[in-house]
């Protein structure tokens, strides 16, 4: 794991790490870190699992995973829901470009959903109900199961969750 290296070989991420100045994330956390102007560092269940360091049991990072590999838990992003309410892409990102002809102030644009790619592809594909299947072949080749709303243990691969959505 390239986050494990850099702890071990970086003095100045181990002690910024060591003083709580270090964040870690997938490329979700940084995009919503920067388009929030730094107001978020956060992922959802579908880019926090495909780490490998999430428990999709617990719903939480795996404390086996940090202690195995000396990472500080507060490095971490906070996991949301899929759907949850990221707040708004900061103003001062685009400048005037989201401003309609007859408007006065900037159209602000909504952070709503997130999602890692064979999630959103198992999603696209309407896979909504305990059982369907999603077979993706193209870089990799991946079959994502729909196993409800409980995660199962594989002897054969990896639980990995795909969405959390509570949608009303």
């Amino acid at each position: 794991m390239r986050l494990v290296w850099a702890l071990q070989n970086l003095e100045s991420l181990k002690e910024a790490a060591s003083q709580g100045q270090a964040m870690f994330g997938t490329v979700d956390t940084w995009l919503l870190y920067r388009l929030t102007a730094g107001r978020l560092h956060v992922t959802d269940v579908s880019n926090a699992s495909a780490t490998g360091m999430y428990d999709p049991f617990t719903m939480d990072w795996g404390s086996w995973a940090l202690q195995l590999f000396n990472i500080p838990s507060n490095m971490l992003p906070k996991v949301c829901d899929t759907a949850a309410d990221f707040g708004v892409v900061d103003p001062g990102i685009f400048g005037n470009v989201f401003y309609l002809p007859h408007q006065t102030s900037p159209t602000y644009t909504d952070l709503a959903l997130q999602m890692a790619d064979q999630a959103a592809s198992l999603f696209g594909s309407c896979c909504f109900q305990e059982g369907d299947v999603k077979v993706t072949m193209g870089t990799g080749t991946f079959i994502n199961l729909n196993t409800g709303k409980t995660p199962h243990a594989s002897v054969a691969g990896r639980t990995v969750l795909f969405f959390d959505l509570l949608l009303s």
